[in-house]
């Protein structure tokens, strides 16, 4: 590949990885991990938390539809917003449910 082929290449990625990167934000956290945190961030006894029907918890009147054990990974399938706390739509033992994010951690709790 020539000098002018190069330059040209390196052009048109520095044009369109911008456009690339910008669609990649658009997802938001979809597809990333999180930690449940049973301890909300060492302040309690690790326990078991409860996973909603809709986000917004009882706040909404949704029902817990099942717990989850504390410092399992799960995948993030959706993420809204309810009264200004971020909500994680989660999968665990084949039922969805969403988690807030003050139960869950980007890297496993470890409290000493």
């Amino acid at each position: 590949m020539n000098r002018k082929t190069r330059l040209s290449s390196l052009i048109m990625v520095l044009i369109l990885l911008p456009l690339l990167c910008a669609s990649c934000a658009d997802q938001g956290e979809k597809g990333s991990f999180i930690y449940v945190d049973g301890t909300r961030g060492c302040k309690q006894t690790p326990a078991p938390v409860a996973v909603w029907q809709e986000a917004g918890a009882a706040a909404v009147g949704s029902k817990a539809i099942g717990e989850v054990p504390h410092g399992i990974r799960l995948s993030i399938l959706d993420e809204t917003s309810r009264f200004g706390i971020t909500f994680y739509l989660v999968e665990y033992e084949g039922r969805e449910g969403w988690l807030p994010i003050n139960f869950t951690n980007k890297v496993e709790p470890f409290c000493e």
